[in-house]
């Protein structure tokens, strides 16, 4: 099918000189119409029709969130309740300390999820070795010390 495409559009514009991409694009959509209003030889039908009869009632809305591209990663929660992800540290609730944890790291975001319910989310630190802790994953007794500094 490419090789048609090709041979049908590419082809017969290939010693036609372009001073303008918008220019190039218009006439490659208007030759790529009227390939596919063109009857096919052995079919009663063009490509237009067959894909509004075939495809067109199949398809779907797209997405109302595009997608994001995540790397997922299995870790476990430190005594201290942060997990290492992107060479800093991000806090889980305390409960979750010590245990096995997965991690989705998107461009913007860590987010921390045990047995795939989402527990904690943090902007992603810009630099290495930071520690990022939401005080309520804190137990009340390590909430005094949180204005302490060493």
């Amino acid at each position: 099918m490419v090789g048609y495409v090709e041979r049908r559009i590419l082809a017969s514009i290939r010693k036609v000189k372009f001073y303008d991409l918008g220019e190039l694009n218009q006439v490659i959509w208007n030759l790529a119409d009227l390939l596919n209003a063109t009857r096919f030889q052995t079919l009663d039908t063009t490509r237009v029709e067959l894909f509004e009869k075939n495809e067109l009632t199949a398809l779907k809305p797209l997405n109302a969130i595009p997608y994001e591209h995540a790397i997922w990663k299995t870790t476990k929660a430190g005594p201290n309740y942060h997990v290492l992800a992107e060479e800093n540290y991000y806090s889980v609730p305390y409960s979750f300390r010590n245990k096995k944890l997965e991690i989705r790291v998107s461009h913007d975001l860590i987010q921390i999820l045990s047995d795939h319910v989402l527990i904690a989310t943090h902007k992603k630190s810009p630099g290495v070795a930071s520690w990022t802790s939401d005080p309520a994953h804190m137990p009340s007794s390590h909430l005094i010390y949180g204005n302490v500094s060493a």
